[in-house]
This record gives structure tokens, sequence and C-alpha cells, in this order.
């Protein structure tokens, strides 16, 4: 079965009903044949990647959509006797990836398919190929700063688009060099009436309710709500009524709510010790640091009082930036834990 996040996609700027703004400026920058270096940001969700296919659409034309998936060796190290591998997705105009899967490797990656990528000229008469790069914002500094001198040697062979999810991630001189285009996150209205015009056309039934319950849980990220209607029409097949709750049922944002009860109704080493291993099992379903540190520090703001608040924002932060620098989650969002149960305890119990 095809996803409806899939089936429903659009492939050109006509086809978006959403972000028309940005849009009609992008039309307009490919109209003038100079395009720059870019970075589209913006929440998780919102249409980042969509905006990017349609704009690749626009340059190339349908050639940008007959892609191939390929896995990539790099060599590293100083003998070169270390490969990590890389998935890619690429045409004969452009390249996408991200590099920021295979850790503080990602450096070597970065320079050579760049590098690689300029070395052969862009076919018809395009003058430049594209690099697309995503989670640019997870990127090691060390990466980052290779991509700012990769941009500026091969500037005139290659064009370089990325998308973040954040711009303070992006060190100063990359956002310096590139086009910021912001994406805003589609507001409950917006996002009721894409899934409503998305199952008329597919055919779906659901319950006349379902996609106004599902745009106000899906915290204004359009691929969820997709999912979520995937997750609907098998949950609550052949119902009436429909239910929100049934159909989120099992999410890993469950496992985070438990780990914040946990917290809250006892602080001991093993209440902590249980904790981590819930820890272990999100990390092992390829669930974000990022995204478990986000969902437990609001389920804590909302269980705690008032008065350490201030504590768990700065907890959450120091964990945040840890997380940037340090290659083991575990250790970071462990710390982070300890640190609120310490601050509980000492005052609110």
């Amino acid at each position: 079965m095809v996803l409806l996040v899939d089936s429903c996609r659009p492939r050109t700027f006509d086809g978006i009903s959403l972000h028309r703004d940005v849009c009609t400026n992008l039309q307009r920058l490919v109209a003038n044949g100079n395009y720059p270096h870019t970075v589209f940001y913006g929440k998780c969700g919102s249409g980042k990647h969509t905006l990017v296919s349609a704009l690749l659409r626009e340059i190339y034309g349908p050639g940008a959509y007959k892609q191939k998936v390929e896995f990539r060796s790099f060599k590293t190290g100083a003998s070169g006797s270390t490969t990590v591998d890389i998935r890619i997705i690429s045409s004969v105009y452009h390249v996408e990836l991200a590099p920021s899967e295979v850790g503080n490797k990602d450096t070597v990656v970065i320079q050579q398919m760049i590098k690689e990528l300029a070395q052969s000229p862009p076919l018809g008469n395009y003058q430049f190929k594209t690099v697309v790069i995503s989670d640019a914002d997870c990127l090691s500094k060390q990466a980052q700063a290779g991509l700012r001198r990769t941009m500026e040697k091969y500037s005139s062979f290659c064009r370089i688009i990325l998308i973040a999810e954040s711009l303070s991630r992006l060190i100063p001189p990359i956002r310096s060099r590139c086009l910021p285009i912001r994406v805003r996150a589609p507001v409950v209205s917006e996002i009721d009436g894409v899934l409503t015009q998305s199952i008329n056309e597919e055919g779906i039934k659901l319950p006349h309710c379902a996609t106004s319950e599902i745009a106000s849980h899906c915290e204004r990220d359009l691929r969820r709500a997709y999912l979520l209607v995937d997750c609907a029409r098998n949950v609550n097949q052949g119902s009436s009524n429909f239910d929100i709750k049934k159909t989120m049922a099992g999410s890993w944002e469950d496992g985070v709510d438990w780990i914040a009860t946990a917290m809250l109704q006892e602080q001991t080493p093993r209440k902590l010790l249980e904790v981590r291993n819930k820890l272990y099992d999100l990390l092992s379903l390829c669930i974000p640091a990022d995204a478990i540190l986000k969902r437990l520090t609001k389920e804590l703001m909302n269980r705690s009082p008032e008065s350490i608040h201030g504590d768990v924002i700065a907890s959450a932060a120091e964990c945040s930036h840890l997380l940037r620098l340090g290659s083991k989650d575990i250790f970071h969002l462990e710390y982070f834990c300890v640190q609120f149960m310490a601050t509980y305890r000492s005052r609110c119990t």
C-alpha cells in the first residue's frame, strides 16, 4: 500500500496549495537564471522537501523526477582503510543525501560527493548541477566548515540546497552564503483543508469529523497528519465513530509519557534504571533524541510545579547542546533525567 503522504505529494509549484508566496518567489528566482545557494528552514512536516522537489522540477523539467536510489561508499581515515556507506537519491541533474547519517564522518562525504559532482559538466544548456543536503543543521562543525569551502570552490558548477529545521545550528559563514527561505508550519485550518481534499481525491471513507480531529492533534506537522490518516483508515475501518486516541495508540509519544510519569512518581536509582531502559527502547526504534527531549520537556513542564520550570528549561537547553556535540545520545538524555529528578526531589517533595 502506498502511503498517502507519498501519493498526495505535489510535484509542481502549481499543485502546492500552501506557501503560495514562497512558490511565487522561487519561480521568479528560477526565471532570472542565476539561482543562488539556498537554505530551506522550518518545522518538521512544514513542506520543505516538497518545495525543493518542485524547485528542481522548475529548474530542470521532468527529468528531475527520473531518479534512482543507490548506496555509495566513501573512504575515510588517513590510510583510507575505513569506509562509510550512505544512501543517495540522484538524477542526471542533481543529488540528494543526508551526510549527518554517518555521524562524525560527514565531512568526508560532503567534500568527496560535491567534488565528484562538480567534475562532470551538467547536461544540456544547464549551467550547474544541484546538491540537496537534508538535515543540514545536524552536520558537525567540521563538516559545515568543509561545506563552506566547497561551496566557494565549486560555485560555478553546482548549487547547494540545504534543508534544516533551525538556522541557529548552521555556522554564520554558511548562513551568509545562502538565501534563507522560511517555510512556516501550516495552521490547523490549512491542514484540515488539505486533508479533506486529499481524502476526496483518493476516495478514502472516514467519519466527517476525522480530518478536523487529526489536524488538531498533529502538532501542525502535515506529514504526521497524512500518516495519521493512513492509521485512521485501518484502525477505524467500517466504524461511524472516529476515536483519535485509538488512532494514535501505541505511538512513541506514549513511551515518553511513561518516562515523565515515572520520573514524577519516584526519584530513586531504581526508577532511573527503568527510565534508562525505556530510553534505550525508544532510541533503538530510531526515534531522534531531539524529538524525545522535546516531548519529555513538554510533558514535565505540564505536570510539574511552575517554580521549577526555569530549571527544567535550562537543563533541556544544556542537554540539547550536548546532543549536538556528543555521539552517545543515551548519556545526555539520562543526564537530563538525573537533573530533573534531583531538582524535583529537593524542591517539590
